[in-house]
């Protein structure tokens, strides 16, 4: 079930490496999201400094992802102890830097940070006792 959490949080926190290209011209997001990623990194954002770490997937298993397809549909699926996986479906909708994920109980507003050819960065910045979160995850798009 952690590992699930983990999964779905990551989803919502979806996240690319930002470019260094300097200036303000904004994210890029001219790739498409369709497709097959694979969680990559996982953290947080603290006045104004992002925290990554690698993101630890099961040994020995396929590595834990989400998969968008064309239609609105999501799909994403963890790996456990021996390999056994649990796979959960749902809606999305983007348009720009908003990625909108709905997994049938929750809908959850994204900001995609970054969408490349090879890499999905998003934002989950939620507010919880008076206090602004941003968790951050960032996918790498499956071979």
């Amino acid at each position: 079930m952690k590992n699930r959490i983990i999964l779905f949080v990551s989803v919502l926190v979806l996240g690319l490496n930002l470019t260094s290209c300097g200036g303000d011209d904004g994210p890029s997001t001219s790739a498409d999201i369709v497709g097959k990623w694979e969680l990559y990194k996982i953290g947080d954002k603290d006045d104004g400094s992002e925290y990554l770490e690698l993101y630890e997937h099961q040994a020995g298993c396929s590595k834990d992802n989400i998969e968008f397809f064309e239609n609105g549909d999501f799909v994403t699926t963890s790996y456990f102890e021996g390999c056994e996986s649990e796979s959960f479906s749902g809606t999305y909708t983007k348009s720009g830097t908003s990625l909108i994920v709905d997994d049938g109980f929750d809908e959850t507003p994204l900001t995609i940070k970054e969408l490349s050819s090879s890499t999905l960065k998003v934002y989950d910045t939620y507010s919880e006792d008076g206090e602004t979160f941003t968790e951050i995850t960032i996918f790498k798009r499956a071979d």
